[in-house]
């Protein structure tokens, strides 16, 4: 963004060569980057015979005056998400922490890791993001079938979408393609 600079008037009570500098007074502060250059400036003044005073010229030995401010954007703050599952059974009591689940990224990296409680909710410890994009991850049980159980291995895809709300926030959408993810084990005392 470009804007003109306006001066208040300068008094000049004699003829000859009057030199002054232009600098800005604004600090750097915060986000804001401020120009410390100075440009100096140079008037001539005349006496043009008739009792008047005229600047008959002005130079700008450095350039003329041009001052560029910078402002940085602050980086946003992280967002953070607690990803959720349900576990259900078939044929048993469920008790707390009975099963063990992951988060794992597109990439196989394990990302979060959370058990059920006796109510079969799952809650994953959070998750969290420091720039904007989108994240792909899966949910799946841990534990493997025996001893009288078949455990659910079916894996549920996330979707985390994280964008910029341009006031020094992220934010975090989501999104279960397949639907939330929902762990059915079932166990037999017998071979079934």
């Amino acid at each position: 963004m470009i804007g003109n600079v306006d001066f208040s008037p300068i008094s000049i009570t004699e003829a000859g060569v009057h030199e002054y500098t232009i600098k800005e007074k604004t600090p750097s502060d915060g986000n804001w980057q401020t120009d410390s250059r100075e440009y100096r400036v140079r008037v001539t003044v005349t006496d043009n015979g008739k009792g008047q005073l005229v600047v008959s010229q002005v130079e700008y030995p450095d350039g003329f005056p041009d001052f560029v401010n910078v402002y940085t954007a602050p980086k946003p703050r992280p967002v953070c998400v607690a990803l959720c599952a349900t576990k259900r059974l078939c044929g048993a009591c469920l008790c707390s922490g009975m099963f063990t689940f992951g988060v794992f990224d597109s990439e196989g990296e394990e990302a979060a890791l959370g058990t059920n409680n006796a109510r079969g909710n799952i809650v994953f410890p959070s998750i969290c993001f420091n720039q904007a994009g989108e994240y792909s991850y899966y949910v799946c049980e841990l534990n493997q079938s025996g001893n009288g159980w078949v455990t659910d291995n079916s894996e549920y895809p996330v979707i985390i979408t994280v964008t910029d709300n341009g006031s020094g926030q992220l934010e975090a959408k989501v999104s279960y393609p397949y639907g939330e993810p929902f762990f059915i084990n079932q166990y037999c005392s017998h071979e079934c």
